[in-house]
């Protein structure tokens, strides 16, 4: 049997961000730092693709024109079956970035489905509690964006590229 590797575009939180998340009482510890995230969206799976698709993912990222961003979270809310960090405002800016990037593949004659991005952070794929708490807002300026295969069921991202955000804030 093949491993699963979806293939995300993604925001990861600086390692200051990320330590102050993994300090924070609601935070199980279960998931490695490393893995925190908010996805922009999901590509598909790359062990479905043959190599020349995923190259010519990473060649057509670099020309993405987008201005660096804010990213708030100040929610931790558990559904049972997953804790994570939302935000109260609608982060519109991430919304867009994530219309930059639909339309940056759409004028290279790549048409993706829109879907609808919820901002969010999963702290904890497992867990059975049911909470909406307001807390101390968790910010950072996202300054680069990657592509990520992530091996299903290891907790493990392979970073396949990354590109820094540019243009006028």
């Amino acid at each position: 049997m093949r491993q699963r590797l979806p293939l995300y575009l993604m925001v990861k939180p600086p390692p200051l961000v990320r330590e102050q998340i993994g300090a924070r009482e609601y935070c199980s510890g279960r998931r490695p730092p490393e893995l925190l995230h908010m996805t922009i969206m999901a590509l598909g799976d790359a062990a479905e693709y043959p190599p020349e698709v995923i190259d010519g993912l990473k060649a057509m990222l670099p020309g993405t024109e987008a201005a660096p961003f804010e990213l708030c979270f100040d929610l931790i809310v558990g559904n049972g079956k997953h804790i994570e960090l939302v935000s109260s405002a609608p982060l519109d800016e991430a919304k867009a970035f994530k219309q930059i990037i639909l339309d940056h593949f759409a004028s290279q004659g790549l048409r993706l489905s829109e879907g609808k991005l919820r901002p969010h952070i999963t702290l904890d794929y497992n867990s059975a509690v049911r909470c909406r708490q307001q807390i101390d807002p968790i910010r950072w300026l996202v300054e680069d964006f990657v592509l990520i295969a992530s091996v299903h069921g290891k907790q493990q991202h392979r970073e396949l590229g990354r590109w820094n955000l540019r243009g006028s804030m």
